[in-house]
Order: C-alpha cells, then structure tokens, then sequence
C-alpha cells in the first residue's frame, strides 16, 4: 500500500507587473537551474520560494527579525495598486501567477513588510507588485545560495 504524501495548503499570488520584470525573473530562474545542475528541479515557483528564503537570510542579518504584517497592513497592501503618474516610456503590463505553500505566501509578506518598514518607510507606493521587482533586482545583483525547498 502506498503512503499518501500530506497536501500543503496553497494560496494563489498573482502579481500583475511590467512585462520586462517578469521576462528577467524568468530569465535568472531558469539560468540559476542552469548553471547549478539543477534543472530537474526548475520551475518559476520553486525559484520564488528559493529567492524568499535568500531574502529572508538578508533580512536577519540585516535587521535582526522578521515582522509579519498584522490585518490592517495585509488589506492595505492588497488594495494598493501600482499607480503611474508620469509615464516616460509605454509599459506592457504582464502577470505571473505562484501557487504557493502558505507557508511562503506568509513569507512573501512578512518580507515584504519588513522591507517597507525598514527600507520604504518614506515611499507612498507599496505593493505586492512592486515588492516583485526588489525581488528581481535581489537575485539580480547578490549570489542565490540553493537552500531546501519544499513545495
């Protein structure tokens, strides 16, 4: 008889962003997977998740905890959108969408809050959008050390 493998419970992040963003978020989770031997195991959820716990390491040692966002903060951030007042060039908006263990998807918002706090407190924009491209400009430009992921 085989042992059923316990169902983690998901919650849908969709992030709704520049098409470029998402083309290069694409392009360095693929690349990472690449270059590491690691393409059985590649896949734009696994790498977010990877690039949160990365983020989460940066944070500890940067800031010493991470703060999870109370009621008031998860409602305000969902509502907020992102607003462009002054366009320079033509933007081509894009969605991905991450089925993530809830376990990530509290990640994705502790450190997103903890990042508006510590580092945005004087910024009027804040999204979950606009927290995607602090996570792309992170693997960007800092080593994504492989850590266990379980999805």
């Amino acid at each position: 008889m085989c042992a059923k493998k316990a169902v983690k419970k998901t919650k849908n992040l969709l992030i709704k962003t520049d098409k470029i963003l998402i083309d290069n978020f694409k392009v360095y989770s693929f690349t990472y997977y690449k270059d590491n031997g690691l393409l059985s195991l590649f896949s734009f959820r696994h790498y977010l998740a990877l690039a949160l716990l990365n983020i989460e390491q940066d944070f500890k040692d940067r800031y010493g905890n991470i703060s999870f966002p109370d009621e008031q903060y998860l409602v305000f951030y969902k509502k907020r959108g992102t607003k462009i007042t002054q366009v320079k060039e033509e933007r081509v908006l894009e969605s991905i969408n991450f089925l993530l263990p809830i376990e990530f998807s509290e990640l994705y918002y502790s450190l997103m809050h903890t990042y508006y706090i510590n580092e945005k407190s004087d910024s009027s924009s804040y999204s979950i959008s606009l927290f995607f491209e602090f996570i792309v400009s992170f693997v960007s430009n800092n080593k994504v050390n492989f850590l266990p992921v379980e999805l």
